[in-house]
């Protein structure tokens, strides 16, 4: 084989390499996009199941809920632990997501006590929860990530116990972010302005985690059994220890923490 014939070959060789391995990564991507998509499918059909199973009352009552809180999903499903409450509450396209077990939900359509006190129960969730938005919304642009979602659990012994889905963006959102936040600091004083400037930097000297590509992102859900507990381990969060994923169109991630 002369020279020319051997680099040809080489370079073939070379870029076969290089595509194959691409095409590696991108199929390890696309696996775990399936599974994912997978695992949703599986949680969405057991609580399909589960309203199908409710009592006549419990399904009036289930819709009755649905029509009073427009901007809330219910999900009626078993729970046993965190992560599996996580898992049904992920699926949450509204504002805030509510999982109740299937006894509760019968308890309360048969006593309106028990009913009354559920209810209440969500008002008081949702309100500190609308506190806890407004407080995190410019800490959440500084660090460059933000609160996809925020759902509760009703258990069958009265507890309520609080999760939030965050999401850190990618390089486009994140410039778009910082686009944002510098022109409210404009806007200010000059000396608000610097100082604002002055947090942002300590913000990131302390650690946000890498800098991702326009198309990766982080996500991971934490949970607490009190609004005060979810504000410390929101701001906690450590975003370097989350992996990064490079979504499909329409595919979500949920790397719990």
């Amino acid at each position: 084989m002369d020279k020319l014939s051997a680099y040809s070959a080489y370079q073939g060789s070379s870029a076969n390499y290089v595509r194959n391995g691409k095409e590696t990564s991108r199929s390890s991507a696309q696996g775990t996009s399936r599974t994912n998509r997978t695992q949703q499918d599986k949680t969405a059909d057991k609580v399909g199941q589960n309203e199908l199973n409710l009592s006549d009352e419990a399904k009036d009552l289930l819709q009755e809920l649905k029509e009073k809180y427009g901007n809330m999903d219910f999900m009626v499903a078993h729970f046993s632990s965190d992560e599996e409450a996580q898992s049904y509450l992920s699926r949450g396209t509204k504002d805030y997501s509510v999982l109740i077990d299937p006894e509760t939900l019968e308890a309360m359509a048969a006593d309106e006590e028990t009913k009354e006190k559920y209810i209440n129960m969500i008002d008081e969730a949702t309100t500190k929860l609308d506190d806890v938005k407004e407080e995190l919304s410019e800490e959440a642009e500084e660090s460059g990530s933000e609160i996809k979602s925020i759902g509760i659990t009703l258990g069958d012994d009265g507890t309520v116990s609080y999760f939030a889905e965050l999401e850190k963006a990618g390089a486009k959102q994140k410039e778009r972010i910082e686009s944002s936040r510098e022109k409210k600091a404009e806007e200010k004083k000059a000396d608000e302005k610097k100082a604002a400037q002055e947090k942002a930097k300590e913000r990131l000297k302390a650690g946000y985690g890498e800098s991702l590509t326009n198309t990766e992102k982080k996500t991971t859900m934490v949970s607490a059994s009190s609004i005060e507990e979810l504000l410390e381990k929101i701001r906690s969060v450590d975003w370097n220890a989350v992996k990064a994923e490079i979504p499909e169109t329409g595919s979500r991630f949920n790397c719990t923490i």
